[in-house]
């Protein structure tokens, strides 16, 4: 059969025959009874269900309700102490109780489900399994359909049967919350894909329709979702074929059915929350796990909610006296800590750029060589949530991650992609654009918090791009037609990727030398302390609270105390803060890098201490943020033993904000000749901890 010429509509592959339609079933009931065992090995599942007491409520026959005082046996339940049923006569008839609150809202279709799971099977641990199984068969089968769309029948099977066994992907069922995206992004990129393809105005609408709706649910299971509404409007614009008017149709039906659906929790207006995430996801654990090479500074020593809302709150109370004052009710509102947070990341996060893009091309690397990325978690902690990797049903599978889990997989997985895309644009080239947009913007946004638990879904591109190449391969006689153009494009499209970075860092090392430069330059105030040499010959430098953060320290906790889980999103945060800067010499100083503490200290009730450190170089000046706040504030700095001749200089500089209050800085003398960034660094992957 001759081919068909390039760009004119070759029929892609495409799961629509009674063939496609029984392996979908199958791959259900597989994803199901997956799901099932994996729920039942573990005892339960977590879905901050300890955030939504107003489920258990209504199944009780209490309504949606919110008890503002959670009771000892309520409490055991939702925080998984007990793995005893609820006994709903335990809620006292005269409890006090409010309207649904913040976080129930915020996941409203997934607390309605499970409202009503509780209440048909009764309140015990195992009630959510139905929707684990549901969950799971939506997952397993949403996977074999889109890869059908790319590939044929018997690599499509494949494909569907590296989806749904993954361990990763199994072991993710425990944390419900989490995983419930899943299914929504398969399938919302599957009808985006069906829409695109569609032989027809009616079908077209039909499809756009269909991912707008499963977008705009799934927004009400996680948040994450939101993502595709961007994206799906933007794909189907580009993927659409014909005049403008038959692009706009289906990404205005899309747009509209999403922010319909979604419009509940849009209501909320958590749009401004972003900045908490992006912030979080620049701290050092997430710099580790992505194998990025440390800059001279960091921004942010943890990942901590403590942290980060802490020092958005001691740098924007200055400018909001009113500050205490506008801070919402617990349960049904948000702190500006976190509603601010965007504003005050947009001051100075432009000066970082190319160490965030450097996060999203890392992130894109590891996300293409998936089973590389499995093998280096076990070596490095995901800062994220934990997953359920010690199951029986999780185990059997790793072999398979063992033999791909290379260091060169994520070029392998580059490849894949340009087969796959390749492949696209011998078909139809707007699609392959659209396709290659789609998958950039997918790859690169994990970089804002880059866990496993919030980029498992993606592993489907790795699948599907492997899995092209040998396609590729055996088209290539077709494929020739169209590979000079369709190289051309990928190497201009990789020249300008890497110009783009390139032309970032030079930005910032001249941005963060000049912020370095006039932070240096503030006028300094010298802070007082006591200095004791201890037993073992170490230094403590014992520094007192300043005027202006007494009141704060002294006054009531706030509501990061370790009773968050009982209370839910933080509400109110209260926190002072003040730059400071540290040095150490003389001649009686050892010439070599000094490690040194930063203490706090702790009253009860205390959350996510703050305690830190730092290594400091010979002649150089520590840069780091001191936070006071009801629970805990900042009280001393430790010299290891052998530095009790040194000369110790501690002052403070007043708050700027082109730099954030998080940031802690070790500058050798000669910082001005250092690379003022993350490097992009290497993937190795590590052995087993």
């Amino acid at each position: 059969m001759t081919p068909a010429p390039p760009g004119h509509g070759r029929s892609p592959p495409t799961a629509t025959g009674w063939q496609d339609g029984l392996l979908a079933a199958g791959f259900a009931g597989l994803g199901g009874v997956l799901a099932w065992v994996l729920v039942h090995q573990a005892g339960s599942v977590f879905c901050y269900q300890m955030f939504t007491p107003e489920a258990l409520m209504w199944a009780c026959g209490h309504g949606f309700r919110h008890p503002l005082a959670l009771s000892p046996d309520m409490v055991g339940f939702l925080l998984h102490r007990t793995t005893a049923a609820f006994d709903c006569g335990t809620i006292a008839a005269d409890a006090v109780t409010g309207p649904p609150g913040y976080f129930f809202r915020l996941q409203l279709y997934f607390s309605w489900i499970a409202a009503a799971l509780w209440r048909l099977s009764g309140p015990t641990q195992l009630a959510l399994a139905p929707l684990a199984v549901l969950l799971g068969a939506a997952y397993a089968a949403g996977g074999f359909v889109l890869a059908r769309l790319f590939l044929p029948r018997p690599l499509g099977i494949l494909a569907g049967l590296a989806i749904a066994l993954s361990p990763v992907a199994i072991g993710q069922i425990f944390s419900l919350r989490d995983y419930s995206k899943a299914p929504f992004l398969l399938w919302t990129i599957t009808l985006l894909i069906l829409a695109a393809r569609g032989l027809s105005p009616r079908r077209r609408l039909l499809m756009a329709a269909l991912a707008g709706i499963c977008a705009g649910i799934g927004y009400g299971f996680r948040t994450d979702v939101a993502l595709m509404l961007p994206l799906g409007v933007a794909f189907l614009a580009l993927a659409i074929p014909g005049r403008l008017r038959a692009r706009t149709g289906p990404a205005a039906l899309f747009g509209g059915c999403f922010l319909l659906l979604a419009s509940p929790m849009l209501a909320l207006g958590n749009g401004a929350n972003v900045g908490t995430f992006v912030m979080q996801g620049a701290t050092e654990p997430f710099r580790a796990f992505l194998a990025l090479r440390p800059a001279p500074y960091a921004l942010g020593q943890a990942y901590s909610d403590e942290l980060t809302l802490s020092a958005v709150a001691a740098a924007e109370r200055p400018r909001r006296p009113d500050w205490d004052a506008r801070e919402p009710r617990p349960i049904y509102g948000i702190s500006q800590s976190i509603t601010l947070s965007t504003a005050y990341l947009a001051e100075w996060a432009p000066h970082f750029a190319a160490d965030f893009m450097a996060q999203a091309l890392k992130g894109a690397g590891w996300v293409l060589g998936y089973p590389a990325l499995v093998a280096t978690s076990r070596g490095v902690p995901d800062p994220g949530f934990p997953l359920r990797l010690d199951l029986p049903i999780t185990r059997w599978q790793e072999p398979v991650y063992a033999l791909f889990g290379q260091p060169w997989m994520p070029l392998l997985g580059l490849v894949g992609v340009l087969a796959l895309l390749l492949r696209a644009s011998e078909r139809r080239g707007a699609e392959a654009l659209a396709l290659a947009g789609l998958l950039a913007a997918l790859l690169c946004y994990p970089a804002i918090q880059f866990s496993v638990r919030h980029l498992f879904h993606l592993e489907f591109i790795w699948v599907i791009a492997l899995l092209s190449l040998p396609c590729a391969a055996w088209e290539w006689r077709r494929l020739l037609a169209v590979l000079p153009r369709f190289l051309t494009c990928a190497a201009l499209a990789l020249a300008a990727l890497a110009g783009g970075y390139a032309g970032l860092v030079g930005l910032q090392q001249r941005w963060l030398t000049a912020d370095f430069s006039d932070l240096l330059a503030l006028p300094r105030q010298p802070v007082p302390f006591e200095r004791t040499v201890q037993a073992d010959g170490s230094v403590l430098l014992r520094v007192p609270i300043p005027p202006e953060a007494a009141a704060i320290v002294a006054g009531s906790a706030d509501s990061m105390t370790d009773r968050i889980a009982e209370v839910g999103p933080e509400n109110d945060v209260r926190a002072g803060g003040i730059r400071m800067l540290l040095t150490l010499g003389g001649t009686a100083c050892p010439a070599a890098p000094r490690r040194v503490a930063l203490q706090y200290e702790h009253r009860p009730n205390v959350w996510q201490q703050l305690d830190s450190a730092l290594t400091l170089p010979p002649g150089g000046i520590a840069i780091f943020p001191a936070f006071y706040r009801a629970t805990q504030n900042f009280a001393a700095i430790a010299l290891p033993a052998g530095l009790d001749g040194c000369e110790v200089t501690l002052s403070r500089v007043p708050m700027s904000y082109s730099l954030p209050l998080v940031l802690t800085a070790a500058l050798p003398a000669n910082w001005q000749a250092l690379p003022l960034r993350k490097g992009l660094g290497r993937f190795d992957v590590l052995p087993p901890r």
